[in-house]
């Protein structure tokens, strides 16, 4: 009898440790990104278009392009709101 008893209250006890983790983790709801942050991943798309727009290019014009590039997305992170 003491022996079920202990079985049955260690089942109940590893059971209540492997869901209560679940459980809390279900109720945790996720941060919204910041404008900042999805203004910057914005630029920093933009700027991976604008690259491999600029891969298509030879020469003058390729480094002319990066130039570009850089330039704009250095101003786009820049009036990034804060």
């Amino acid at each position: 009898m003491r022996r079920s008893f202990r079985n049955t209250i260690m089942s109940v006890m590893m059971a209540v440790c492997l869901i209560s983790p679940v459980a809390l983790a279900a109720t945790k709801t996720q941060k919204q990104p910041s404008a900042h942050t999805q203004a910057v991943k914005a630029c920093n798309d933009t700027y991976k278009e604008a690259v491999k727009e600029a891969k298509t290019k030879k020469g003058k014009e390729h480094t002319e392009a990066l130039a570009a590039a850089r330039k704009a997305k250095a101003d786009c992170v820049k009036n990034a709101p804060k």
